[in-house]
């Protein structure tokens, strides 16, 4: 007989499109991680229509792109190998019947459990958002002098009228995003925060995590599923991981404590500016003190290089993002998945985490 070991306050994670759009295929291990804590009566998920149709839109442009993809690369080896019609067009055939077949597959798996459910479209009414958009109250933002965020404004007052479901008293909402109509420095803006407390909502009870990652490790914490020790060590390393968002690669500050380094860019690429930390993952929390955790994330980095060198390298994560190829210099920006090895010290009382020491490597 399974018994629960975690509190019966309700835990519901709400995430912007944002939050889901490096797995929308729920394929990675944190999804995984977080498609357990939802098997265990952890957390319950909601998500906005807005959030559903969105992620649809975004798998079925991925899967025609890389059917077209697929096909030209079939075609062109087809003439320059000189393969025979019928097999080539036998696995035309069937690359594009699995491709086609991922179509519909957004978020399946997180919206075929019984804790996730999608929540009614918002009441507001178009005046509402028009007016909202006019005064360009948050989260509308500016943009060349227009207005945007009409998906993000349905998105927050579905988290409102969400609010007004829940035990304020009892309940914990985790709001993940990272986007800047929502989110400044680290939490909401004022004037989203004074409409949280207009809804007779416990301001404390909402958090706000600028990553699906956090918010898993977050519920976990506040479920008691995660103890202390691994939930707070593992929410420093990806604090860690999460501020080289920015750093000019190789030029690390000194309290990043980059004790070595193996991340090599492609020959020939200066001045790289990494532009950003997406996917982050704890892959594993060690045990002692200081302890060893390893975590993960893709990286992307921008920069430039001399044609001569970009026309040498390997393009498999390289792709040219401006300048001539006949010129002087070309922008590139440069992908790949870094691993980080962390040495963290920690203390329970009162309850701390630093990193101390990292290795960085593709």
């Amino acid at each position: 007989m399974f018994v629960s070991r975690y509190s019966p306050k309700v835990i519901v994670i709400y995430p912007d499109t944002n939050a889901l759009h490096s797995d929308l295929l729920m394929q990675r291990k944190l999804s995984g991680e977080l498609l357990d804590l939802l098997d265990e009566g952890v957390v319950e998920v909601r998500l906005s229509p807005v959030v559903v149709a969105e992620a649809d839109r975004q798998v079925r442009e991925s899967v025609e792109a890389t059917r077209k993809e697929i096909t030209t690369s079939v075609a062109k080896a087809k003439r320059s190998l000189g393969l025979p019609d019928a097999s080539t067009n036998t696995l035309l055939s069937t690359l594009a019947g699995e491709i086609t077949a991922m179509r519909g597959k957004a978020l399946a798996p997180l919206l075929a459990h019984d804790a996730c459910e999608v929540i009614e479209w918002s009441d507001v009414s178009a005046q509402d958002l028009v007016e909202r958009e006019l005064e360009r109250r948050k989260p509308v933002l500016e943009k060349s002098g227009q207005s945007i965020g009409l998906r993000d404004t349905i998105i927050w007052h579905g988290l409102l009228e969400l609010l007004e479901t829940l035990d304020s008293d009892n309940d914990f909402v985790i709001f993940v995003s990272a986007d800047g109509g929502f989110i400044k420095d680290g939490g909401l803006h004022d004037e989203l925060e004074e409409e949280v407390d207009g809804a007779w909502w416990d301001g404390s009870r909402l958090r706000v995590a600028s990553s699906l990652a956090s918010a898993v490790l977050e519920a976990g914490k506040l479920a008691s599923l995660i103890g202390e020790r691994e939930g707070t060590l593992s929410a420093a390393l990806i604090d860690y991981i999460e501020r080289f968002d920015g750093i000019e690669w190789g030029s690390f500050p000194r309290n990043m404590t980059v004790t070595h380094q193996s991340a090599n860019l492609p020959y020939g690429m200066e001045d790289a500016m990494l532009i950003s930390v997406d996917g982050v993952e704890v892959d594993h929390v060690g045990d002692g003190n200081p302890a060893e955790c390893i975590g993960y994330a893709d990286f992307t980095l921008s920069g430039r290089m001399s044609p001569m060198d970009y026309m040498d390298a390997d393009h498999s994560n390289l792709d040219m993002t401006g300048g001539d190829i006949n010129g002087y210099e070309v922008s590139v920006e440069f992908t790949a998945r870094a691993e980080f090895i962390a040495e963290i010290e920690f203390d329970l009382e009162p309850l701390y985490a630093e990193v101390i020491g990292a290795s960085v490597s593709w």
